[in-house]
């Protein structure tokens, strides 16, 4: 192999920043897209694209939508439908183009159409070259606050991961813990069994999860109260923080992270007064990178 290709396209979507913006059904389903297929879940990811395009044909972010709906097609090995999709799809960035167009030649070569359809130049000597392709399985922030990415090469490769030395182990499987600084991105090297290589700067999830919907008391009494809500899907959830005040008083939080869609909140009846048994309560997301999400929906309540 004389040439290490990397794959890994992460785009940058809708800003983390959405309390003050109204984010559409359609851009829910991009979002939850996006989550799928950093997940590796490309088949989930291939439907809620396709879901988006549907929607939104001429989006602004119709064109990251149809290269990772390739790019999904291409990892289920899909050669036909990766190459329909990524063909006639106009992209202005030098690096990406390029990828793109060796990933066509995989495809074209799966297909069997290499010899009949010509290729440029620059790009003649991959036809017979088997890519390296890093799939990022699982990142998450541990109780240190390191960064522990975990992932797979789809060939044998050495790794170093900022400056760190991540192997990979019988089965093309590699972790890495490092420190890291939200907002800066992680250096990855490859070198191939030939040693060749490749580059790639990858920037962990910084989006935060969807917020909490439909809370609810499921119970309550003098002194307590059950609340529930809707279980988020995302597939990197770690948890949900709950808030809670009499109403006029001062918010106090849940000191633990809940890992159900539930939780009992007890002692509330030394905070009540002889006028007011009215309690308030919202719930936020957490993924693994502590990204929080927005917050729920206010759920009021008397105790009785």
């Amino acid at each position: 192999m004389n040439w290490l290709i990397i794959c890994l396209l992460i785009f940058a979507t809708v800003s983390s920043a959405r309390a003050n913006i109204l984010v559409s059904p359609s851009d829910d389903i991009y979002l939850l897209a996006n989550r799928q297929y950093d997940s590796a879940d490309y088949e989930k990811a291939a439907e809620l694209y396709a879901q988006y395009l549907n929607l939104k044909p001429n989006a602004d972010l119709a064109i990251p939508a149809k290269l990772n709906l390739g790019m999904s097609f291409y990892y289920l090995k899909d050669w036909a439908k990766a190459r329909e999709t990524l063909s006639a799809l106009p992209i202005d960035d030098p690096a990406i183009k390029k990828y793109v167009a060796a990933v066509l030649v995989r495809c074209r070569t799966e297909l069997g159409e290499t010899a009949a359809t010509p290729i440029a130049p620059d790009l003649a000597g991959l036809q017979t070259m088997e890519p390296v392709v890093i799939f990022i399985l699982d990142v998450y922030l541990d109780i240190t606050r390191s960064l522990v990415i975990h992932g797979k090469t789809s060939t044998k490769a050495t790794l170093t991961i900022d400056n760190s030395s991540a192997g990979t182990d019988e089965n093309n499987e590699f972790t890495a813990t490092i420190s890291w600084r939200k907002g800066r991105p992680v250096v990855i090297k490859a070198r191939g069994q030939n040693n060749s290589e490749g580059v790639l700067n990858y920037y962990p999830d910084s989006e935060p999860p969807l917020k909490p919907l439909n809370l609810r008391v499921r119970n309550s009494s003098a002194n307590s109260a059950f609340i529930e809500w809707d279980d988020n899907r995302e597939t990197d959830i770690k948890g949900y923080k709950l808030y809670y005040n009499l109403t006029g008083g001062s918010r106090r939080q849940v000191n633990e992270i809940i890992l159900k869609p539930n939780y009992e909140i007890i002692g509330l009846g030394k905070l009540t007064r002889s006028s007011n048994r009215n309690f308030q309560v919202t719930v936020t997301a957490i993924d693994k990178m502590d990204n929080e999400s927005d917050t729920s929906s206010v759920l009021e309540f008397n105790l009785p």
